[in-house]
């Protein structure tokens, strides 16, 4: 049974779960790891949750999944929301270095703060450290490329609560989408992107490049009201 002070803690319907099942959201073998592993009345926003629970249903060890994922840290409501969380798979480290550089100015100045894990130090408990990141940001930059779509933390625990965030608490999520990739198949697809999925990241000349980051970090100062 998953301990209250986890993902779960409104209440919920059993129907609502057996619905989504019905309606092909999530698979049987998925309802059936949910029915042993949760007392139904502990869980909160289950429906923001089926997108995870469809991916933990096709993985190739569902009930581990969904162990792994539900241990998690969880993601507080707070009116303490201030910083910019950038999420990306390392191996598209040279854009997180350029989009970095360009958000310098106004971290110089005091007006920004963004995290990305490369602030994760020795002796840090790395879990940790990115779900405090997660809970104090207002504003979601996500580089979406083939790796990050493939990533299984990124998907199990990174995407689920942003999104959550994203509906529940108004965090702004800018996708960037570095290389061609099912973006639109994604959970991601909901938000307009701030360049085309015709129009990738490595596909520009680095002048271009260069000028989609400094428009989307001119955007995200207008999103903090700076």
């Amino acid at each position: 049974m998953i301990e209250r002070g986890c993902l779960f803690h409104r209440k919920v319907a059993k129907h609502d779960i057996i619905e989504a099942v019905q309606s092909g959201y999530i698979s049987l073998e998925c309802l059936n790891i949910i029915d042993k592993k949760l007392e139904f009345e502990h869980i909160q926003a289950f429906k923001n949750m089926l997108s995870v629970l469809g991916y933990i249903a096709r993985s190739e060890n569902p009930e581990q999944r969904f162990e792994t994922h539900f241990k998690s840290p969880p993601l507080m409501k707070n009116n303490t929301r201030t910083k910019i969380f950038i999420s990306y798979s390392h191996k598209d480290k040279a854009v997180l270095q350029r989009l970095k550089i360009q958000i310098r100015p106004f971290e110089q100045k005091g007006l920004i703060e963004a995290w990305d894990d490369s602030m994760i130090t020795p002796g840090m408990i790395w879990r940790d450290e990115i779900q405090k990141a997660l809970n104090s940001a207002k504003v979601a930059i996500i580089l979406v490329s083939p790796d990050f779509l493939a990533s299984d933390f990124i998907a199990l625990h990174e995407l689920p609560p942003l999104l959550v965030a994203a509906k529940e608490e108004g965090v702004k999520i800018f996708p960037v989408i570095i290389s061609p990739c099912l973006y639109e198949e994604s959970d991601l697809g909901q938000f307009q992107a701030v360049n085309p999925i015709s129009r990738t990241f490595i596909e520009m000349l680095v002048s271009e490049q260069e000028r989609l980051l400094v428009t989307l970090v001119r955007a995200i100062k207008r999103s903090l009201e700076i």
